[in-house]
């Protein structure tokens, strides 16, 4: 079925609003139009859904619930990997991780529904879910944006190794526009299609192997990460000496003067050299953010979703081939 079908189905569900969807719905003097049609209680900026319960507790929950059907989580459409290699096992994985990343876009989303209107009747309750097509398309617009950038990026490597990730974004991005779709009928057009991912030429044969080393207490979910990013890209992580590559990442955190009583101010730095196997500095980069918090503990937390998306941005200055 076409795109066009899905779209109307789901503003048929949920009453998304607009000119054309609004028609008379004759209802009984004192009670509201929205009972029997959604879109009669929100105007072309918003989209609405109705439900009922037995409290306004469970009806309003049943109309956000109603309100999140158009934005579904659950991931239908068929995903599309070209003819890189990737195992069965790879194929699940990256399935897992797009609706993941698609899932945390979608919640964020979500954040913005509130409850416009509320009745009661006959011992029922009735209440109507609104959320702003604005914010919603602001949030999916610069989350596109940011994997058009990506993409761009890794594309122009012409590198093998990026291919699995330009095949995650591919998907995430396809999937997300779907949603944008849904609210300004239109999307971002793609600025790399499926089939110039699916030809690319490589510079790059087969998989490197990487020895990952750490020092200085690094955070385990920050190590975690540096393994996620290489592994995303098609590199092996190893602790053998068979390694092409060593990557060196260190950790240090140190208590600065703070003149503010129950807090203190942390320093944190993330060190990273990457070396031949022969022992040659190839790359590398540092990272610094700075937090206070009653704890050092308490501090990092602050800064650790800054580390965990920088790790990633800064990879392609470890100049791994």
């Amino acid at each position: 079925m076409s795109r066009i079908f899905y779209l109307c189905l789901a503003i048929l569900v949920v009453g998304c609003s607009s000119t054309t969807s609004r028609k008379k719905s004759y209802a009984p003097e004192g009670e509201p139009e929205w009972l029997y049609a959604a879109s009669s209680g929100c105007d072309d900026s918003e989209i609405c859904a109705s439900a009922t319960g037995t409290s306004f507790k469970e009806s309003d929950s049943s109309a956000k619930k109603a309100l999140a059907g158009i934005f579904a989580s659950k991931i239908k459409a068929e995903f599309k990997f070209s003819r890189q290699s990737f195992s069965n096992k790879e194929v699940s994985e990256m399935k897992e991780s797009i609706e993941d990343k698609v899932n945390v876009q979608i919640d964020q989303i979500l954040k913005g529904a509130y409850i416009k209107e509320r009745f009661k009747k006959d011992g029922l309750m009735f209440s109507l879910a609104s959320l702003k097509k604005a914010d919603s398309m602001n949030i999916l617009t610069q989350e596109l944006t940011r994997i058009d950038d990506k993409m761009q990026h890794y594309f122009s490597l012409r590198n093998r190794l990026y291919m699995k990730t330009l095949n995650m974004l591919y998907n995430q991005r396809e999937i997300l526009n779907e949603k944008l779709v849904i609210i300004n009928e239109t999307g971002i057009p793609r600025k790399i299609t499926f089939s110039q991912i699916n030809d690319l030429k490589y510079s790059s044969g087969k998989s490197a192997k990487i020895k990952l080393q750490s020092s200085g207490d690094m955070p385990t979910v920050l190590l975690k990460k540096f393994e996620e990013a290489l592994t995303d890209v098609g590199y092996e992580i190893t602790d053998k000496d068979d390694s092409s590559f060593i990557v060196k990442v260190s950790f240090k955190a140190n208590e600065e003067y703070l003149n503010v009583s129950g807090f203190k101010k942390y320093s944190f730095e993330v060190a990273v050299d990457a070396k031949s196997s022969a022992g040659k500095s190839i790359g590398g980069y540092v990272l610094n953010l700075v937090a206070n918090g009653r704890t050092r503990k308490d501090a990092f937390l602050k800064v650790r979703p800054k580390f965990v998306s920088q790790i990633e941005n800064n990879l392609p200055k470890l100049n791994l081939k």
